[in-house]
């Protein structure tokens, strides 16, 4: 079967946000953590990069094109002024948290969810936030029908 491709992003924010503490951010993944006011501690944003066919691979009995599409999670966790070290360790924590929950979503018509990479772990300029991102691909079949 065929998937959209809102429904695998919504499926991976659903599966974030049963992490203990964690809440998606009301801000789209491009402006997340532009901004002191868009982030809070484990605030979390989910979008989709790019989406590219795996040859020409098409499927009347999926209803679509075989594709591999790249969810971007990008979340936050609070560094304070007295305990940068620790909380940079706990923010690094977080981060494991977020890729062992992955594991949990709900692979019904995707074929594979794969950690493609970290791309970024950054405290922000005033020190008091870490800001993390990870990518996976997913590969699926994207309604074409």
């Amino acid at each position: 079967m065929a998937i959209a491709p809102d429904t695998i992003r919504a499926r991976v924010a659903a599966r974030i946000g049963t992490l203990s503490g964690y809440k998606q951010s009301r801000w789209v993944l491009d402006l997340f953590g532009t901004d002191s006011n868009h982030v809070m501690h484990h605030a979390f944003a989910v979008g989709l990069g790019s989406t590219r066919a795996q040859g020409a691979a098409r499927s009347r009995r999926h209803g679509g094109t075989l594709v591999t599409t790249q969810v971007i999670i990008k979340w936050a966790h609070r560094i304070r002024a007295d305990a940068q070290v620790a909380d940079y360790d706990a923010a690094l924590q977080s981060e494991q948290d977020v890729i062992e929950s992955m594991q949990g979503v709900a692979l019904t018509d995707i074929i594979s969810l794969e950690l493609n990479s970290i791309t970024q772990r950054q405290v922000a300029p005033s020190g008091d936030w870490f800001l993390s991102s990870v990518l996976y691909d997913v590969q699926h079949f994207y309604p074409t029908a």
